[in-house]
């Protein structure tokens, strides 16, 4: 599938509801478990015709027990999360509308691909923020490691959890042809921004979930947003796709190496 100046996708599976349960693994185990099958995990919500979680993300999220265990909140942290006018809008139309801002994971997933929470695989603070478009819905997530080596062993991992989603698709009952990582792009130590497609989408034959996503890496700090919207086409001009786009403002709002 494209990752830019994209074309109609149709899908034909079956359309399968819920959640599959979230195995939470030490970041060693994960990226040896990365480099095999695919694991488990859920379906984000995308608006009304979207798939819904029904149950938590398993492991910790929030709270004393999960990422943010220093003595302050990690105040700082949310510096980085994109304002409503910040965050590119596809197809240009409207302004996102927050939903919630806070400390953790959260309680879904980011994206359909996302195996486990950014705590299991080395995160030490988390902050999130939740955006919603009639018809559409965003998360930006912002997370920061113990050194600039787990950060970009994190990176590798959500690559990982991309190139290998047509599993955990199939076990969803959805079909897709993931791309093969992010492509690489200016912004940040690190950056890359890439698009997944798949379905079917219930009652719209022609129509594909997308989810386009974009990842940056500063020194030890992730920042990871990921669109979700359903829609026959994704085409763009080079260089003008929304996570083209947001890859500068997150790369400029996270702390420098």
């Amino acid at each position: 599938m494209p990752t830019r100046g994209g074309t109609r996708t149709r899908t034909t599976s079956r359309f399968g509801r819920g959640w599959v349960r979230v195995v939470a693994l030490s970041l060693p185990s994960l990226l040896t478990a990365c480099a095999g099958s695919a694991g488990t995990t859920a379906a984000q919500s995308t608006g009304p015709a979207a798939p819904r979680a029904t149950a938590p993300i398993s492991g910790p999220t929030s709270g004393p027990t999960a990422a943010d265990t220093s003595s302050t909140p990690p105040g700082s942290l949310r510096q980085g999360l994109l304002s409503a006018a910040e965050l590119p809008v596809p197809g240009g139309q409207g302004r996102w509308r927050i939903t919630d801002t806070g400390n953790g994971d959260g309680q879904r997933p980011a994206s359909v691909c996302q195996r486990t929470p950014l705590a299991s695989i080395g995160a030490t603070q988390i902050v999130r923020r939740d955006f919603r478009l009639p018809g559409m819905s965003a998360v930006h997530l912002v997370a920061r490691f113990p050194d600039e080596l787990t950060a970009t062993q994190a990176y590798s991992v959500l690559e990982a959890w991309l190139r290998e989603c047509a599993g955990r698709l199939e076990e969803q009952g959805y079909q897709g042809k993931p791309p093969g990582g992010f492509t690489a792009t200016t912004g940040g130590s690190t950056a890359g921004f890439a698009v997944l497609f798949y379905g079917p989408v219930p009652g719209q034959p022609d129509s594909s979930y997308l989810e386009p996503q974009a990842l940056v890496r500063t020194g030890d700090t992730l920042s990871w947003v990921v669109w979700h919207q359903i829609g026959q086409d994704y085409n763009y001009e080079p260089g003008s796709a929304p996570p083209e786009q947001a890859i500068s403002a997150m790369s400029r709002k996270l702390p420098a190496d």
